[in-house]
């Protein structure tokens, strides 16, 4: 039995996309206080010893700026959410009421919505794993989260894992997870297409089918079966408890696998 510790573990084996660790590391103190660093909204992140020279006007600057030439994206939605996460003013995307969970994550099914409220704070709200990190940045959502945008819906309609984080809090560790599951539940499959051997993990999720990126070979998300084809991805049992997911790994074959 494998035991998945963290959400970033669950995205490495669920969509073989290797999230990158940024580690912060702060010297000794300088002898005298450094100029005082108001970053250009150019940056993707404000770096973590220019937060410290910053006023609340100077983060709410810089959030304009970002936004005046960065469009925000993302659709907004109407339906009902789930849950919430809070942006809040401790540099945390907060949905259990915890500072200091590491990163929140949220477990919710395809078609269902969250909502990201402002509690405090100069904050965005943006998609993807990190800035210069692989994988793609911004393209579900990028929006601000402050005192005039006081929340943002959004509907999640694929099976993924889906990180996010604010752009200017980054290297404080601001950032969350989104797991969303079938509605048959959590599936784990083989890693290798039975066609020719293509990494499933660099294909994509369409509708509720996994889709090979080398020739466009379907399989259906609840069974692995492929669809026109009689060929069926070998799957292991995954059990949710106590928070983590464990993945029970199995010596099998595909059937119809060469």
């Amino acid at each position: 039995m494998a035991a998945l510790r963290s959400p970033r573990t669950l995205r490495q084996l669920l969509t073989g996309v290797a999230i990158a660790t940024i580690a912060l590391v702060l010297g000794s103190a300088p002898a005298a206080p450094p100029p005082r660093i108001v970053p250009s909204a150019d940056a993707p992140v404000i770096p973590g010893h220019a937060l410290h020279g910053m006023s609340d006007e100077d983060m709410a600057r810089w959030v304009r700026d970002y936004f005046a030439s960065h469009p925000m994206r993302g659709e907004r939605s109407m339906d009902v959410a789930v849950d919430t996460f809070i942006a809040n003013g401790n540099f945390r995307f907060d949905l259990d009421g915890n500072d200091t969970t590491a990163i929140d994550t949220a477990y919710i099914e395809q078609g269902q919505t969250l909502l990201f409220k402002w509690e405090a704070g100069t904050h965005t709200l943006k998609s993807g794993d990190g800035p210069n990190l692989p994988g793609p940045d911004g393209t579900l959502f990028d929006q601000p989260l402050d005192a005039t945008h006081l929340e943002f819906a959004f509907r999640f309609d694929s099976v993924g894992v889906f990180p996010f984080y604010c752009s200017p809090h980054f290297f404080f560790g601001m950032q969350g997870m989104v797991v969303v599951r079938a509605p048959a539940g959590l599936r784990a499959y083989q890693g290798h297409c039975p066609h020719q051997g293509a990494l499933l993990a660099e294909g994509e999720v369409e509708g509720r089918a996994l889709v090979c990126r080398n020739h466009r070979w379907r399989f259906d998300l609840e069974s692995g079966r492929r669809l026109g084809g009689t060929e069926c991805l070998a799957t292991h049992p995954v059990i949710e408890t106590d928070g983590q997911l464990v993945v029970e790994v199995r010596e099998t074959r595909a059937q119809g696998a060469a």
